[in-house]
């Protein structure tokens, strides 16, 4: 097959793969606003209804942004409702808090109407008392100050950027072309030799680090196309990482350092900052940990040479907008827009030339895989790129970055859950796929880890790591109750424990979960009880709520759990498996939910979705299940039963524990 056929193929394969999951998160999405009324939604995260307009500003880019927040017409509280809403979820604004679907919009406050369904925005910041959201377009801005609505929306954003890469991708361009393309698709062995002048006489900023981290640092730096460190959960990767970025720039090389979720960037970023290395953080503020913003493009870009300029500008433009609340007349409104409008290009103009200067002078600089397709940084050019959390992205997205890069270091763990998509087949992410292709040659295997107890460590170590993962020796022993505030209790001196309900508490019937968005999923009451009744006996023995999670394949049972620990007053963070990776806790609580007469397991079958929960905790992990639906599932789940059952405390049911 020709170079042109070969690369056609592949970029047709991967553009299909993305309209098939974009269709399938698209339909999904819709389907659920069709179905429940805004209350309904609201009630499960998805929505917030009753709200009013209470300021209009510019953002960065230019952007228009509202904030919204509870209208006192509706309710007595000014607090929002418990949400699901986080920065950069895409959401679509409604006036009237009825119908979800926007066609068939109905009222429910006095002066409220039906908007144009293109009325979309991105959440930019959320706070117990209102949301923010960048709208984006300028006439978008809500008529009415009254009877807003906001429903979460499938983000297509993200699909686009990346059925652009890959049309860009198949281009036969010569700076596409570097030999790293060829040894990423496969076509090509790696070049596995090693740059001298990058490795004589290193010396290492960070003398802690362990022997194999700095051999994935030594063989990072050296390596002239394509490295992988795998970094199984604690080892220290983000640390290696650090090393890594340092010791580039000190040798002159400028780095764009990715990540498949922005906590994953920021991490880093925060990480570094301490060193006064010229760096630039992408992204919107909002959707950064507040220790970095500092190093936003936002912040810095404002305080550039014509930051004054800048801020005088949008100064004018919230004036303008603020005018438009004030107005009914269809004709003034028009007017304000088109001030505003010219305003918005000298407001890009300089920002522009603010933005281009603090990347000139960045030698490192951070984004999200999506944000490396941003238009700031069409221009610019890297001589390494990083890539965190490689194993939780798709292809796709992984190539934004590296489309035309040199070198590449991808660092992850593809025995942890890949990316989350709806496929009929196991998806194979780049950092596991050229595992298999270029072999252990490119790799550097993390095998030091500093989070679990060497028994928690046990089970993951032997069935995901061919048994070559160990516990650093000061976390090796410690319980519970070695926390000072944590007193010695027969829950708080050994590191597993196990309710094994045995078949004896089954799963809640479907039928009785009513119009619960969540009908399709599992929850199972006498699980979430006895989650209940352990969560309460940690507390007592001086626990505190931070220090625990509930984690369990189900969004159902975690919806009943939390609502059972509200009746107690008790928050603890909680999530479905795929939420949690990246976490860690002092404890963590695993609710298995299926209990059945057919031994099915469901979401629990996937084994790498099991490494996660169980990888989670540090000195304490409490499982609860039925073992006798799990264990004769397979034979990886009967070993992992059978490890429970020889190394956990097992505990019984006691009737006192289920209310």
């Amino acid at each position: 097959m020709s170079e042109e056929a070969w690369i056609e193929e592949y970029s047709e394969k991967e553009l299909k793969f993305i309209e098939e999951i974009q269709k399938i998160e698209i339909e999904e999405a819709e389907a659920v606003l069709k179905k429940y009324p805004l209350p309904t939604l609201q009630k499960n995260g998805i929505a917030l209804v009753n709200l009013r307009l209470s300021s209009i500003r510019t953002g960065f880019g230019g952007k228009t942004v509202i904030e919204l927040e509870r209208d006192p017409a509706f309710s007595n509280s000014d607090t929002l409702p418990a949400n699901s809403f986080s920065p950069g979820d895409v959401v679509r604004l409604n006036q009237g808090g009825g119908k979800s679907d926007i066609r068939a919009s109905k009222s429910v406050g006095k002066n409220s109407k039906q908007t144009d369904p293109s009325t979309e925005g991105v959440i930019t910041r959320v706070q117990e008392k209102s949301v923010s959201i960048a709208l984006n377009l300028e006439e978008d801005a809500p008529p009415m100050a009254e009877g807003l609505s906001i429903v979460k929306l499938a983000n297509r954003i993200t699909y686009e950027r990346m059925k652009d890469t890959m049309i860009e991708w198949r281009k036969n361009l010569p700076q596409y072309r570097m030999p790293l393309f060829y040894t990423l698709t496969g076509k090509k062995e790696a070049n596995t030799n090693l740059a001298e002048d990058m490795i004589n006489e290193l010396t290492f900023y960070n003398n802690e680090l362990n022997d194999s981290q700095k051999k994935a640092v030594r063989f990072s730096l050296g390596v002239q196309e394509l490295a992988l460190i795998h970094g199984p959960p604690g080892t220290g990767k983000t640390h290696t990482l650090v090393e890594v970025i340092r010791q580039l720039v000190a040798k002159g090389k400028r780095v764009l350092v990715c990540g498949a979720s922005n906590l994953s960037v920021d991490n880093i970023v925060d990480r570094i900052s301490h060193y006064g290395i010229p760096m630039v953080r992408l992204g919107h503020p909002a959707r950064l940990l507040p220790s970095v913003l500092n190093h936003s493009l936002d912040v810095i870009s404002r305080s550039g040479d014509f930051g004054e300029v800048v801020n005088g500008i949008s100064e004018d433009i919230d004036t303008e907008l603020n005018k438009i609340r004030k107005t009914k007349s269809g004709k003034e409104r028009r007017e304000i827009y088109k001030h505003v409008r010219e305003l918005r290009k000298d407001y890009r103009r300089y920002e522009a030339q603010n933005v281009s200067g603090c990347l000139r002078k960045s030698s490192i600089v951070f984004c999200t895989l999506h944000g490396a397709g941003s238009r700031q940084l069409r221009n610019e050019t890297f001589d390494v790129v990083i890539i965190d959390e490689a194993s939780q992205a798709l292809e796709a997205q992984c190539w934004i970055p590296l489309l035309g890069a040199k070198k590449a270091i991808l660092a992850g763990d593809h025995m942890q859950l890949s990316p989350n998509v709806q496929t009929k087949k196991p998806y194979l992410s780049m950092f596991e796929r050229l595992l298999k292709i270029q072999g252990d040659k490119v790799k550097c295997f993390l095998n030091v880890q500093y989070r679990m107890h060497e028994l928690i460590n046990k089970f993951p170590s032997d069935t995901f790591y061919d048994g070559k993962l160990i516990p650093a020796p000061e976390v090796a022993k410690r319980v519970l109750m070695d926390l000072p505030y944590v007193e010695e209790t027969e829950l708080t001196d050994a590191p597993i424990y196990f309710y094994d309900t045995d078949g004896n508490y089954q799963e809640d019937d479907p039928k009785d979960m009513g119009t619960s968005l969540y009908r399709d999923s599992k929850s199972n009451k006498w699980e979430a009880q006895i989650v209940c009744h352990h969560v309460t006996e940690l507390l007592g023995a001086g626990l505190k709520e931070e220090d625990m999670a509930i984690v369990t394949p189900y969004n159902a049972q975690v919806a009943l759990i939390r609502s059972m620990l509200k009746l107690r007053g008790i928050e603890i963070e909680m999530g479905s498996v795929d939420r949690v990776q990246g976490r860690e806790k002092e404890a963590i609580i695993f609710s298995l939910v299926r209990s059945n007469d057919f031994r099915e397991v469901g979401f629990l079958a996937e084994k790498k979705r099991l490494n996660v929960a169980i990888t989670r905790p540090k000195r304490h992990l409490c499982v609860v299940g039925d073992g006798n639906t799990v264990k004769w599932t397979s034979d990886f789940f009967q070993r992992w039963m059978n490890f429970l059952e020889g190394e956990a405390i097992v505990l019984e049911v006691e009737p006192s524990i289920l209310e």
